[in-house]
């Protein structure tokens, strides 16, 4: 299995990235070509030149600093290089992309130095591969892109196909493989304790941007499923002592509340009530039962006015809302959808819907006139762009003499 790829798309070159490709393959190449071809090993099974590399890979006995470093770019033939920059390249681009250039570097090195010292803690022998420093980047890539699909190319004698794997499953899959290998030992001369280093100190500091933001969160990165994942345990929990989320907190008897887990009041509005209400919104909306996300809906904002859920499940909320002809509280969820995800793609149609809204339904020309101006300048020509062009025109009518584009 061959990873090819992924389906994340990439916003800029990840030039880093190729920098780092293109200084693994030079520096396999380029010492068989300066020195004396006599040296290298018969058969050229290996194409660097000992005389040359041996000074650089890492020695567990007696390491030097800068070896953790050059042991990272060296390589024992070609299989060894072509793997390890097969998964580089898979895996790191869109890392590139998100953490920038040179704090991919830095991540990459010291993420292969890190690997390095676990290496060098648990054996003598002499190291080298860029190994460390790709688990590492798969490690990370975990945390942050945890639902990205890996493009695997699989053959097995006259099959060939090209399989998507979550990231998650197959790093977790890798790492396992290497924990089995490493303590039965049937994988070989392979620094699996480098590989297991690797993931575990990606993963970590992954956790760790998340948890003090220092890249932009996701909705799907690995904190983000923990959380709905806690989320769910708690709805289930909630609803397992007898409340129904659908009838409202105020019904709640007496006797079920003193039965409910320590620590939840749903007569305060307290964090573990609004988490059960949001498991329930999108459980509901996942269950086609709109309606029913509807009024929880209304039920979290009376106990958080501040709250704001998913993009899907928040848009899904509004439009019941306004279908079932709460406009005052469809604009309002509308409102938050667009404060929450100024850049999504709905956006455009969104500003129109509650610029309708506020001119049918509320006779709120100002509010109208905002929302249906930015309608026209985000959608592209076509109905839909025509009709906000024509509510606009009737709340905002042009001044004389005033040519309309």
């Amino acid at each position: 299995m061959i990873p090819i790829g992924t389906d994340c798309p990439v916003r800029r070159r990840p030039w880093m990235n190729y920098l780092l490709i293109l200084i693994n393959v030079a520096c396999f190449f380029l010492p068989g070509l300066l020195v004396d071809p006599n040296q290298a090993p018969a058969g050229g099974a290996h194409l660097n030149a000992p005389s040359v590399i041996d000074h650089f890979m890492l020695y567990g006995r007696a390491p030097i600093w800068w070896q953790f470093i050059t042991y990272q770019f060296l390589h024992a033939n070609l299989s060894h290089l072509f793997g390890n920059m097969v998964f580089l390249y898979a895996f790191g681009n869109n890392l590139n992309d998100r953490l920038g250039h040179w704090a991919y570097l830095l991540f990459y090195l010291g993420g292969g130095i890190v690997a390095g010292l676990v290496q060098v803690s648990f054996s003598d022998a002499p190291t080298l591969g860029a190994s460390g420093s790709v688990s590492a980047i798969t490690g990370l890539y975990m945390v942050l892109l945890p639902l990205t699909d890996i493009k695997l190319l699989v053959w097995f004698f006259m099959y060939v196909d090209v399989w998507l794997v979550p990231s998650m499953y197959l790093v977790l899959f890798s790492l396992a493989k290497d924990v089995l290998f490493s303590v039965t030992g049937i994988g070989g001369p392979v620094a699996y304790m480098a590989h297991i280093g690797g993931v575990l100190i990606g993963i970590a500091v992954g956790l760790l941007i998340l948890w003090l933001r220092l890249i932009p969160r996701d909705l799907y990165d690995l904190m983000a499923l923990m959380d709905r994942w806690q989320r769910r345990r708690q709805h289930r929990a909630i609803v397992a002592q007898g409340y129904n989320p659908f009838e409202g907190r105020t019904r709640l008897h007496l006797d079920t509340r003193q039965q409910a887990p320590q620590g939840v009041d749903f007569t305060t509005g307290t964090d573990d009530a609004t988490s059960a209400l949001r498991a329930t919104i999108e459980t509901a909306v996942r269950g086609h039962q709109p309606a029913d996300a509807a009024r929880c809906y209304l039920e979290l904002r009376q106990l958080d006015p501040k709250a704001v859920l998913p993009a899907e499940v928040q848009l899904d909320v509004a439009n019941q809302l306004m279908h079932q002809g709460n406009h005052t509280e469809a604009a309002q969820a509308y409102a938050d959808f667009l404060a929450a995800y100024p850049r999504s793609a709905e956006t455009a149609n969104v500003h129109l819907i509650k610029g309708l809204l506020h001119v049918r339904y509320l006779n709120q020309p100002a509010p109208a006139s905002t929302h249906l101006a930015a309608a026209v300048m985000a959608l592209p020509e076509g109905p839909t762009r025509e009709l906000a062009r024509r509510e606009l025109a009737k709340v905002s009518p042009p001044l004389p003499g005033t040519i309309a584009t």
